[in-house]
């Protein structure tokens, strides 16, 4: 992000190609980063100030002016990296979890190894309660666990297959 800001700062871009490189280029680009690390919002929020303070430059609006606009669709529609984030996280576990060959094993090997690192009676998926990623330092399952519980979101296994979908937990 800070070379890419770096290099467009002095170009004579408009807004719509600001937006456009963020949404279409640096955004995946830190998304496939992100498959295997989970940033927390501090970080993301430090990491796309830049761009932010860029796009708002070009579109000639106050840097005062809330983040909330940027991302607000009948706007400017700037995706929101955090919310890329836990979206594509969690799609990814599910994946992960339905898979019949061996991710799917190892990712059921990994859900074991959790129940017993954290002395739980059943499942992780059905009684996770855990909202803080960063109480776990080297377990992505868990991070991915405490972004859906933090949003709501409950994985749990259905039918006879045990595969897994979303379940609203409010």
């Amino acid at each position: 992000m800070k070379k890419a800001y770096n290099v467009m700062k002095y170009k004579k871009l408009i807004n719509d190609q600001v937006k456009y490189i963020y949404n279409v280029v640096l955004v995946p680009r830190c998304e496939y980063k992100m498959l295997i690390t989970i940033l927390s919002r501090e970080e993301i929020k430090k990491l796309t100030t830049q761009i932010r303070k860029l796009l708002r430059n070009k579109i000639g609006i106050s840097n005062t002016v809330p983040n909330v606009i940027l991302p607000h669709k009948e706007l400017y529609n700037l995706i929101d990296l955090y919310h890329r984030q836990n979206e594509s996280q969690i799609t990814n576990l599910l994946k992960r979890l339905n898979d019949e060959h061996l991710m799917g094993t190892i990712t059921e090997i990994r859900l074991r190894q959790l129940q017993e690192a954290e002395f739980l009676h059943n499942n992780p998926m059905d009684i996770w309660s855990y909202n803080r990623i960063n109480a776990f330092k080297n377990n992505i399952i868990a991070k991915i666990l405490c972004i859906a519980n933090d949003l709501g979101i409950n994985i749990s296994p259905i039918g006879l297959a045990n595969k897994y979908k979303f379940r609203d937990s409010r």
